[in-house]
């Protein structure tokens, strides 16, 4: 149900308030619901980037280098035809 609701930012908002408080593994509970659960286009580059902080916070470079490619396998052309590469 909540899958068909779209209801990603509500999930999204509890993971930015967690984030704040530096309560990370609730944070990123909340984030990876808010991305399963459909956000905005906005909203879903900075949960990837929020993601990509936590994950080197954790030292898990690797995996906040595949975030860091998702991003930009998914934002590439977008970034270049507004000009900014």
């Amino acid at each position: 149900w909540i899958k068909e609701s779209s209801c990603g930012k509500v999930f999204f908002i509890m993971g930015n308030l967690f984030f704040k408080y530096k309560l990370y593994p609730k944070a990123v509970y909340e984030f990876i619901k808010a991305w399963e659960n459909t956000i905005s286009p906005q909203d879903e580059k900075e949960l990837f980037l929020k993601l990509c902080f936590l994950a080197v916070e954790e030292n898990d470079t690797a995996l906040a280098k595949d975030l860091l490619n998702v991003l930009e396998k998914q934002y590439k052309n977008k970034i270049k035809n507004k000009g900014f590469i």
